[in-house]
C-alpha cells in the first residue's frame, strides 16, 4: 500500500516511516508544521496537501493521521486538526487512522479530546463487538455479520494510542480486507 503518515514531530515522522516501510509499505511523509510539509507535493498549503492526498490520480491507499497538532500558518488556534485529516479523507472514501498518544496517565492532551474517543471511537468499538458476538451467537447468519463487519470497519475512521506506528499500519490494513 501507498500511505500518507501526517505527523508534526519529526522524531515520530521518521519512526513512522521506519516501521511503516519494514512492514512493506510505501511511505510519504507530511509535517503540517514546517513550511513545506510534505515530500511529495511542493507548497506551503497544508490543505492542499491534504486535497491532493484523497484525489485518486495520487494513489495513495489511505491515511495515518496524528491527532493533535496545529497547521502551520493558519490562526484558528485549533490543535486536533488531525481530526479534519480524517474527515476530509473520509469524504472521499480514503481509509483514515489517527494515531495519537492519550493514553491513561499520559495527560499529554486526553482531557481536551476525550470526546473524540468516547462519542465515536469507544461507541464504533462496541459496534465492532456485537458484529463479531453475533457471528458466533448466530451461526447460520455468520457470513451477514461478517459482510457487516468488514463494510463498517472500511467505514470508519481508526484510533491508535501510545504512537503505535505498527498497530495503526494493521487498523489500516484491516480497512483493506475484503
Amino acid at each position: 500500500m501507498k500511505i500518507m503518515v501526517i505527523e508534526d514531530s519529526g522524531e515520530e515522522l521518521a519512526k513512522a516511516k521506519e516501521i511503516i516501510e519494514a512492514m512493506g509499505h510505501e511511505v510519504v511523509t507530511c509535517n503540517p508544521s514546517e513550511e513545506y510539509p510534505c515530500e511529495k507535493f511542493a507548497t506551503k498549503e497544508f490543505y492542499t496537501v491534504l486535497s491532493a492526498a484523497v484525489r485518486r490520480e495520487n494513489n495513495f491507499s489511505g491515511i495515518i493521521t496524528d491527532l493533535n497538532f496545529e497547521i502551520r500558518g493558519t490562526s484558528s488556534g485549533i490543535t486536533q486538526s488531525g481530526l479534519l485529516v480524517a474527515l476530509h479523507a473520509t469524504s472521499f472514501g480514503k481509509p483514515c487512522v489517527i494515531c495519537t498518544r492519550l493514553e491513561e496517565g499520559d495527560n499529554h492532551h486526553g482531557a481536551k479530546t476525550s470526546w473524540m474517543y468516547d462519542g465515536y471511537f469507544l461507541k464504533n468499538k462496541l459496534r465492532m463487538d456485537d458484529l463479531k458476538a453475533s457471528v458466533h451467537a448466530y451461526p447460520g447468519m455468520a457470513e451477514k455479520f461478517r459482510v457487516q463487519e468488514r463494510e463498517f470497519n472500511s467505514r470508519c475512521v481508526g484510533w491508535v494510542e501510545k504512537k503505535d506506528w505498527k498497530r495503526a499500519c494493521e487498523e489500516l490494513e484491516k480497512k483493506f480486507v475484503s
